[in-house]
C-alpha cells in the first residue's frame, strides 16, 4: 500500500510539473488529444476533463511505469497515460493505454474478455460488449483485493488494445490508494478511434 501512495505522489508531482512547465527544460507537455501513428489510434480527454486538469502523455515520457498482463499473457507495450488533475490528489487513478500482440491474432475483444473472466472467476463484477466508433470492444470490471480493475479491449489487424485502470471502486470505504473516476474513464474509452 505504501508503494501505491508513493506512485500516486510521484504522478501528482510529475503532473504538476508538466502542466506548469510544458516543454521547458526537457519536460513533456501533456495533450488533450493523443495520436499514435505507429499503432493507428487516437484517444482524448473531453473539454470538461481538460478544463479540470486531466491530460495525456506518452508512457515513456513519464517518470513512473505500470505493470500490465494481457489476458493471454502475450507481450505488451505501454503507450499512453491519462493523468488525473493534480488538484484531485489523492483521489483519482490514472488510466493506461497499452497494446499487445495476442498469441491468437484472430481473437476477438470478447475472446480476450472470456480469457480474463476465466482468470478472475468470482471476482468478476461486470462484463459487456460495447461499440467504439463502429468497432467492437469488450469491457469488464473485476476485483483484486479491495481494488478494482476495469479493462476495455479492442483488436485490429492482429494487435490488441487495452484501456485499463486500477484503483478503489468509487463506493469503497476502505480504499488504501486512489479511486477510479468511472465517468472520466468511460469518456476516455468513448473517445478511442482508429485512424483509418
Amino acid at each position: 500500500m505504501v508503494c501505491r501512495w508513493v506512485q500516486l505522489l510521484g504522478w501528482v508531482l510529475v503532473a504538476g510539473l508538466w502542466s506548469a512547465c510544458g516543454v521547458n527544460d526537457g519536460l513533456v507537455e501533456g495533450t488533450k488529444r493523443f495520436v499514435s501513428q505507429e499503432f493507428n489510434f487516437e484517444v482524448s480527454v473531453s473539454d470538461t476533463m481538460d478544463s479540470a486538469g486531466w491530460f495525456i502523455i506518452r508512457e515513456k515520457d513519464g517518470s513512473l511505469s505500470h505493470t500490465y498482463a494481457p489476458p493471454d499473457s502475450s507481450s505488451w507495450e505501454p503507450i499512453a497515460v491519462v493523468v488525473p488533475p493534480a488538484s484531485s490528489f489523492p483521489a483519482f487513478a490514472p488510466f493506461n493505454v497499452d497494446i499487445f500482440h495476442p498469441k491468437n491474432p484472430s481473437i476477438t475483444p470478447q475472446g480476450l474478455g472470456d480469457l480474463r473472466v476465466a482468470q478472475v472467476g468470482d471476482q468478476l463484477q461486470d462484463r459487456r460488449s460495447i461499440t467504439l466508433a463502429g468497432q467492437q470492444a469488450y469491457q469488464l470490471a473485476y476485483l483484486q483485493g479491495v481494488e478494482m480493475i476495469i479493462e476495455t479491449y479492442l483488436v485490429r489487424n492482429g494487435v490488441g488494445y487495452s484501456i485499463n485502470v486500477l484503483g478503489a471502486p468509487p463506493t469503497s470505504s476502505n480504499a488504501g490508494g486512489f479511486y477510479i473516476n468511472v465517468g472520466a474513464y468511460d469518456r476516455v474509452v468513448a473517445s478511442f478511434r482508429f485512424l483509418n
